[in-house]
C-alpha cells in the first residue's frame, strides 16, 4: 500500500496530503470544542461557518508557504521552524477573522485547535520521512559512511535517498558518541574497523572548506581501504542544483600531489595595482586563471584578448561575478582578436598598456603535428607581434608563458614554443632604451587546464570507459594552474629581462599511477581488476616519453624556492639565424610556409640549446 502511495503522480500525492490537512483540522476542531466544553454533547453544526472560514484560511496559508510544492522526504529541522511560524501566522489570522466576522469562539479554543493541528500537521510530515527511508531499504545502493559531522554532513545525510547511511566519522573527539539524525559519529581513526563491520562501500567526505593539505591526508588515507569516494561540492552549488552531490567535478585537481607553494601576493598586488594590463589567449586555461588572479590585484584597465568568442563570453561571466562579489571596479576589455593581427592589436597597446602576459598559443601536441603551417604563425608570428608592439610602446613588463615541450623538442608545438623564447631573448637584447623587461617562465602540465589528462580522465570514467594512457610508464611533470600562475606572477617581481624561468615542477608523475588512483576513487571495492579499467594506447605523434625542464646543468637559484633560472647565451651567429627565420615567417604568409623553411627552423631549434 505504502509503495503503491510512494510511485503516485506528484499531483495526487499533494491531493492526499491536501485530505489529509483537511480531515486533520476537522478533528482537531472538534476536540477542541469537547475540551473546552468538559466532553459534553453539543451540537456540531451551529459552528459550520467556523469550520469552513479556518480550513480554508490553513489550506491558503500552507499554499502559500510553499508547503504543498515541498518534497517531503527531505524536510529537517529547519522546515519544523517554518511549520512553528506558519502555525503563529494561521493563529493571529484566526483571532483576527474571529473579531471581524464575530463568532462566538473563545481564544483558548483556538489555541487549541492550533495547538492540536500543529501535532498532527508535523507528526505526518516527519512520519512521511521515515516511512519513505523504511519503504527504500530494499533498494539501497550503496552503504554509505560520511567523513564529516558538520554542517555539510547534516545537509547530505538528508539529501540521501537511495542508500544506506550507516553513520559518520569526525575527526573531533568531543563528537565521538553523539548523533546527528539518528546516525552515530564515529572516531575516524577506527574507520577501517566500521568498514568492515558495516561493509561500507562508499565514503563521502562532507567538508568543503577542508584546507587542501589536510583534504589530501583524508583522501590518501581512505585511498588504501578499497572503497568508492565521493567529495561534496561547495554546500551552496549543491543546495542551489549547480552541482550534484556524487558530481566528479567536485574532486580537486590537488588532492593528486603533494605540493606546498606560496608567493607573495602582497608585492604582487602592489606591483598590479591600478596599472594598465593585457593578457592574450586570456580565454584559455592559462589565461583565464590569469585574469582571475590579476583582477583581484585591482588593476586599473584589463585588456583581455583571445580569438575564440565562447572562451571570451565564459570569462566574462565569471570576472563580472568576481567584480560584484569583491567589488573591484577595474575596466574591463574583452577584445575578439588573433595575436598574427598586427594592426588590430597596434589600437589596443596606444592605451598606454604597463604589463603584457602573452599566454595565447596552439598547444595541442598531436593536433599541431598535421598543422605545422599554423602553429608556426600562431605561435612565433603572434609572439613576434607581440613583442615589438610591447618594445615599441614601451611596456614594463612582457612575460611569454612558455612550455617544457620546448626543450629538446620532439614536436612542432615544441619547436615553436622553443624559437618564442629564442626571439623574446632577442628582442630583450636588440631594443634600445631597455625600457621593457622582458622574460619567460617555463613550466610543464597544468592539473585540471583543457589541455590536461585530468579532465580527460574524469569525462571517461562519467561515460564508463576506460580510462586512456599512452604508456604505463610515461611521466609528466605536474601543477595546479593556480600555482603554476601565482609564480608567473612571482616571477615578474623578480624580472630584470632576458631571463627564463624554470617553474619548480617537482618530481615528474607517472599518468599510470593518476589513472589508478582516480578509478580507485571511483570504484573503490566495486572494481575487482583495476587495470581492466585502463587502456593503453601507445605515444601520440610527437609525444616524448619523460618531458624535460633544463638542457643541461645550467641552472641559478633565486630569491623564491620554487623558481629557478636558465640562461641559454646565443652567439652572434644564432642570433642572426633566428632572425633570417622570422623575417621570412613574417613576409610569408600561413599558407606559404614551405618545408625548406620549416626544416630550417627545426635545425635551429635544436642547435639553440
Amino acid at each position: 500500500m505504502i509503495n503503491r502511495i510512494l510511485k503516485l503522480n506528484r499531483t495526487y500525492k499533494q491531493l492526499i496530503v491536501i485530505g489529509y490537512d483537511i480531515i486533520s483540522s476537522l478533528i482537531s476542531l472538534i476536540f477542541s470544542f469537547l475540551i473546552v466544553n468538559n466532553f459534553k454533547i453539543f451540537d456540531l453544526y451551529q459552528f459550520t461557518s467556523f469550520y469552513f472560514v479556518s480550513i480554508i484560511t490553513f489550506l491558503i496559508i500552507f499554499y502559500f508557504m510553499n508547503f504543498y510544492s515541498s518534497i517531503f522526504r527531505f524536510i529537517d529541522l529547519n522546515s519544523l521552524l517554518k511549520i512553528i511560524v506558519t502555525f503563529i501566522i494561521y493563529l493571529f489570522i484566526l483571532q483576527l477573522l474571529r473579531s471581524f466576522l464575530n463568532f462566538k469562539i473563545s481564544s483558548e479554543l483556538i489555541y487549541l485547535h492550533v495547538f492540536i493541528l500543529f501535532i498532527f500537521v508535523t507528526l505526518s510530515r516527519f512520519g512521511i520521512v521515515e516511512i519513505y527511508k523504511k519503504s527504500t531499504n530494499e533498494n539501497f545502493i550503496d552503504n554509505i559512511l560520511i567523513y564529516g559531522a558538520g554542517e555539510a554532513g547534516f545537509k547530505i545525510s538528508n539529501i540521501i535517498t537511495n542508500s544506506r547511511i550507516m553513520g559518520f566519522v569526525d575527526d573531533n573527539p568531543s563528537l565521538h558518541g553523539k548523533v546527528i539524525n539518528q546516525y552515530k559519529i564515529y572516531n575516524s581513526q577506527d574507520i577501517k574497523k566500521i568498514i568492515s563491520k558495516n561493509k561500507i562501500n562508499k565514503i563521502i567526505i562532507a567538508i568543503p572548506s577542508l584546507q587542501q593539505k589536510e583534504r589530501k591526508k583524508i583522501i590518501d588515507k581512505l585511498l588504501d581501504l578499497n572503497v568508492s569516494i565521493n567529495i561534496v561540492p561547495r554546500l551552496n552549488d549543491l543546495i542551489q542544483k549547480k552541482s550534484t552531490l556524487f558530481d566528479l567535478d567536485s574532486f580537486r585537481v590537488e588532492d593528486l600531489i603533494n605540493r606546498n607553494i606560496s608567493w607573495e601576493r602582497e608585492k604582487i598586488f602592489n606591483q598590479l595595482n591600478n596599472q594598465n594590463i593585457l593578457i592574450t589567449g586570456a580565454g584559455g586555461s592559462i589565461g583565464s586563471e590569469l585574469s582571475i588572479q590579476i583582477i583581484k590585484k585591482r588593476p586599473k584597465n584589463l585588456y583581455l584578448l583571445d580569438s575564440s568568442e565562447n572562451n571570451l563570453y565564459n570569462l566574462n561571466n565569471v570576472l563580472s561575478k568576481i567584480q560584484i562579489i569583491e567589488k573591484i571596479e577595474t575596466n574591463l576589455h574583452f577584445k575578439l582578436i588573433n595575436v598574427t593581427e598586427y594592426d588590430s592589436m597596434f589600437k589596443i597597446f596606444k592605451k598606454n598598456i604597463n604589463y603584457v602576459f602573452h599566454a595565447a598559443a596552439y598547444k595541442h601536441v598531436p593536433l599541431l603535428e598535421d598543422n605545422v603551417s599554423s602553429a608556426i604563425h600562431n605561435n612565433i608570428l603572434g609572439t613576434a607581434n607581440v613583442l615589438k608592439l610591447s618594445i615599441n610602446n614601451e611596456v614594463k613588463n612582457f612575460t611569454l608563458i612558455s612550455s617544457d615541450k620546448a626543450v629538446r623538442p620532439t614536436n612542432i608545438m615544441g619547436v615553436t614554443k622553443r624559437f618564442s623564447e629564442i626571439i623574446s631573448q632577442i628582442y630583450f637584447k636588440k631594443q634600445k632604451l631597455n625600457k621593457t623587461k622582458i622574460s619567460v617562465v617555463r613550466f610543464g602540465n597544468v592539473l585540471g587546464s583543457s589541455g590536461s589528462v585530468l579532465p580527460l580522465f574524469l569525462k571517461q570514467l562519467k561515460e564508463g570507459t576506460q580510462l586512456t594512457v599512452t604508456h604505463p610508464e610515461v611521466t609528466r611533470y605536474f601543477m595546479t594552474i593556480e600555482d603554476a600562475v601565482g609564480l608567473v606572477l612571482q616571477s615578474t617581481l623578480m624580472s630584470k629581462g632576458g631571463e627564463i624561468y624554470v617553474l619548480n615542477m617537482g618530481e615528474p608523475v607517472k599518468i599510470d599511477s593518476i589513472a589508478k588512483k582516480l578509478i580507485t576513487l571511483f570504484y573503490g571495492n566495486d572494481l575487482k581488476n583495476i587495470n581492466s579499467k585502463i587502456k593503453y594506447i601507445g605515444l601520440r605523434p610527437g609525444e616524448k616519453m619523460h618531458e624535460e625542464l633544463f638542457f643541461d646543468k645550467n641552472i641559478q637559484e633565486t630569491e623564491h624556492n620554487d623558481i629557478s633560472m636558465t640562461n641559454n647565451n646565443l652567439t652572434a651567429e644564432e642570433i642572426n639565424e633566428a632572425e633570417n627565420i622570422l623575417e621570412k615567417i613574417t613576409m610569408k604568409n600561413l599558407n606559404d610556409l614551405d618545408k625548406d623553411l620549416i626544416n630550417r627552423l627545426n635545425k635551429a631549434v635544436k642547435a639553440f640549446v
